[in-house]
């Protein structure tokens, strides 16, 4: 056998044994993007539903482990499941919701990772005070769970401006 054959040989053994090797590697779930959205959108009203309760506990269902939480008025960002269910907690003491819609304007798949844009208008009511409306707009970074659930990565929210 040349020295060229050898080199040939070597080549294909190592081509095919990479190729065998990708194929056994981890396998990338491929999201069909109105799928994806269906399921944002489904989850959007039971999060809604959940404000409109004072379910602290169901709002924080929808976050993953390492949720985050960015919404104005807040010093810091608020880290981890357990500390967005004591937000909701203390929120719900102070107001109650009487309305809460949530509208996706746009949803964009990237393999485990689902980036949501849209809108809210939220109504709520403090003691005797006159309920208050506002609408904000926001960024929600969602992530694929290992049971396929979709949760909340990442909860953006800017209020749009008074007037």
């Amino acid at each position: 056998m040349s020295r060229i054959d050898r080199r040939i040989g070597l080549l294909l053994i190592a081509s095919t044994t990479m190729t065998l090797a990708c194929a056994h590697g981890p396998t990338v779930r491929v999201a069909d993007p109105a799928e994806v959205r269906a399921a944002i959108e489904a989850a959007n009203v039971q999060f809604a539903s959940a404000m409109l309760r004072g379910d602290a506990p169901a709002v924080g269902s929808f976050f993953t482990e390492d949720g985050e939480c960015i919404y104005a008025g807040m010093k810091e960002f608020i880290v981890g499941r357990p500390a967005v269910e004591a937000f909701f907690v203390s929120l719900f003491k102070r107001v109650s919701f009487v309305e809460a819609t949530i509208t996706t304007s746009a949803v964009h798949v990237e393999g485990d990772l689902a980036f949501e844009t849209g809108t809210n208008k939220l109504t709520r009511k403090a003691g005797e005070a006159a309920p208050s409306t506002g609408t904000a707009r926001y960024l929600v970074i969602w992530k694929r769970s290992a049971d396929g659930r979709w949760r909340i990565r990442v909860d953006a929210v800017v209020p749009n401006p008074a007037g």
